[in-house]
């Protein structure tokens, strides 16, 4: 049986735990500074996952006018496979559907598992920049429309129960 995990608004002491999971990913956008910019941004959401170990994941978006948008998202790679990536976003959508806005954001073509993990709960496809990061891959960009929908995918009450899993 798994940890519990609560998934919470992060604060400044989780700057620290949120920077390292971000560095540990080949793809890591943020400096310690960016994190601690971005928890104390009046537009920006940041939540974590805890367990009884610690900060084991995060995810990080702005609320723009019309739009929401997913700024970072990364789970430590011992917390893997245990659907926290699918609740964090879940936690972002639900948002979304509070405030009757679309949600956006962008992952690297070559992050199939991420790709895969934002098809299946209902992100489409609505462009790409081309050689967009340093690796030299394409961003491709997602959007989920939010308006006037009910519970995210992997809620109990979608029917999924949470099987989608990241």
């Amino acid at each position: 049986m798994a940890d519990p995990v609560e998934v919470r608004a992060a604060v400044d002491a989780d700057v620290d735990a949120v920077f390292r999971i971000d560095a540990d990913r080949a793809d890591a956008q943020w400096s310690r500074e960016s994190v601690a910019a971005e928890i104390g941004h009046a537009g920006a959401v940041v939540i974590v996952a805890e367990a009884a170990t610690g900060i084991v994941g995060f995810c990080a978006w702005r609320r723009l006018p019309d739009v929401n948008e997913i700024t970072n998202i990364g789970v430590a790679e011992s917390a893997r496979r245990r659907g926290l990536a699918t609740r964090l976003v879940g936690a972002a959508i639900a948002d979304c559907r509070e405030r009757g806005v679309s949600l956006l954001l962008e992952v690297a073509d070559s992050n199939t598992g991420a790709r895969a993990l934002y098809e299946g709960m209902g992100f489409a496809l609505i462009g790409r920049r081309r050689r967009y990061y340093r690796s030299g891959a394409d961003a491709l960009l997602m959007r989920m429309r939010c308006e006037g929908t009910s519970d995210p995918p992997g809620s109990p009450s979608d029917g999924t129960s949470g099987a989608t899993s990241a």
